[in-house]
């Protein structure tokens, strides 16, 4: 059996799988309990910003204990591969944070430039998490050692260590870097 992939590339081919989990007995099953029989389609995400709804950016999915079935009752959520699971802003949102930090803009300026917003807090937390994620990264890019590049003007050796990766990874990865990880390795960016 496989993990189901968390992210996928546009909205109908997550429809196809999630409305159609009958087909993919063999294939798919829960991430907790193993069954693959079991398995619902439970509802939409979505995007909320101001108690407004933007759009529709995963599914969640049911391992179904009601009605004579026999599953966990737990849920696991589905995304596109342009959501960033547990962020408001997009992988595009981030994407362009980080292309802006890798042009030489200071972390205020890209955030900035990324979201619009003056307040860089998140920002911080947004390199914080990526920090955390350099294994993953550097396992993407399947090598020991990313040369520090000395043209990035950042007093930290773990943000130079950083950015050195993410212009690797970024220089690897087409299109928009941040979606491609997500497809690429079934895990968040950040």
């Amino acid at each position: 059996m496989l993990v189901m992939p968390k992210f996928y590339d546009d909205f109908d081919s997550l429809q196809q799988v999630t409305l159609n989990l009958e087909f993919y007995i063999d294939v798919f099953a829960c991430l907790f309990c193993s069954k693959s029989d079991q398995l619902v389609s439970h509802g939409f995400i979505f995007h909320r910003m101001n108690g407004e709804i933007v759009a529709i950016t995963g599914k969640r999915i049911l391992c179904c204990n009601r009605r004579g079935r026999s599953g966990c009752g737990r849920t696991f959520n589905l995304y596109l591969k342009e959501k960033q699971p547990r962020y408001v802003y997009s992988s595009a949102h981030i994407n362009v944070f980080f292309l802006m930090l890798l042009a030489g803009h200071s972390i205020p300026k890209a955030y900035q430039i990324a979201t619009g917003c003056y307040e860089p807090r998140n920002a911080y937390r947004w390199l914080e998490s990526a920090c955390l994620k350099l294994v993953e990264y550097r396992a993407l890019l399947n090598e020991k050692t990313v040369k520090t590049i000395r043209t990035f003007e950042v007093r930290s050796l773990k943000f130079k260590i950083l950015l050195s990766t993410l212009k690797a990874l970024f220089s690897k990865l087409d299109g928009f870097p941040c979606a491609s990880f997500q497809i690429t390795t079934r895990q968040s960016f950040l």
